[in-house]
C-alpha cells in the first residue's frame, strides 16, 4: 500500500536580514526556498522554489498556518526493508531573477546532486547507513558546486542544507519538528521543518 511521506515548513524567522547594516536600510529580502529531494531508490528530482515572504526584516517570522510542503514522497508501506529518504534545502535571497531562471536553478542543483551520487563511489544498498552517507558526500560536493555558481547567478544563495529521514517497520525515525540555521551574506536565517507520515 502507498503511503506519502511529506516534508513540510513550519516556520521561516529572519534572524539577521542580508547585505549588513547599510543595505539593510535600502531594502528588505524577498526569500525563495528551493533544491531537490532523494528517494530510496535514488532517484533526484528538483525541487521547483516558492516564496516564503518578500519583505523580512530582522527578527519577522513567516507561519505557516497549514504547513507549507516542500515535497511528498510515494512510499511503498508494504516493503518490510527499511527506506531512506532525503532534501536538499536551499534558500535564496532573490534579487534579480525572474520565476524561469528560479526554477532553473533547482533544475540544475538537482542534477548535480544526481551526478555526485552516481559518481561517488561503488553503489549501496537501498535504506542502508551507506547509502545516507553516499547522499550526505554528494551535498557537500552540491554546496561547492553552488558557492561556485554563485559568482555568474543574479541572486544570494545561503548554504545547502541536507535532511534524512528514514522509515523501518511502518515508523518514521523523526517524526518531531526539526530546524536549521543558515548564515550568508551577512544575514541569518532559521527554518522549521517536520517529515508527516
Amino acid at each position: 500500500m502507498a503511503r506519502s511521506l511529506t516534508v513540510r515548513i513550519h516556520r521561516v524567522t529572519c534572524i539577521d536580514e542580508t547585505g549588513g547594516s547599510i543595505a539593510e536600510r535600502i531594502g528588505n529580502d524577498e526569500i525563495y526556498i528551493c533544491g531537490y529531494a532523494i528517494d530510496n531508490s535514488n532517484n533526484v528530482v528538483a525541487v521547483p522554489p516558492v516564496s516564503i515572504y518578500s519583505n523580512f526584516d530582522d527578527g519577522d517570522v513567516k507561519r505557516f498556518s497549514t504547513p507549507l510542503v516542500f515535497h511528498q514522497f510515494n512510499v511503498d508501506d508494504s516493503n518490510a526493508n527499511p527506506q531512506n529518504f532525503a532534501v536538499g534545502f536551499v534558500l535564496v535571497e532573490k534579487d534579480m531573477s525572474g520565476d524561469a531562471q528560479m526554477r532553473q536553478y533547482a533544475i540544475e542543483a538537482a542534477a548535480a546532486a544526481k551526478k555526485n551520487i552516481r559518481d561517488t563511489g561503488a553503489p549501496v544498498v537501498p535504506g542502508s547507513p551507506e547509502q545516507l552517507n553516499k547522499w550526505s558526500q554528494a551535498a557537500l560536493n552540491v554546496s561547492r558546486w553552488i558557492i561556485d555558481k554563485t559568482q555568474t547567478w543574479n541572486d544570494d544563495f545561503f548554504p545547502l542544507v541536507l535532511r534524512t529521514s528514514s522509515i523501518a517497520n511502518g515508523n518514521v525515525s523523526d517524526p518531531y519538528m526539526e530546524y536549521f540555521q543558515v548564515k550568508g551574506h551577512d544575514g541569518t536565517y532559521k527554518v522549521e521543518h517536520d517529515w508527516h507520515w
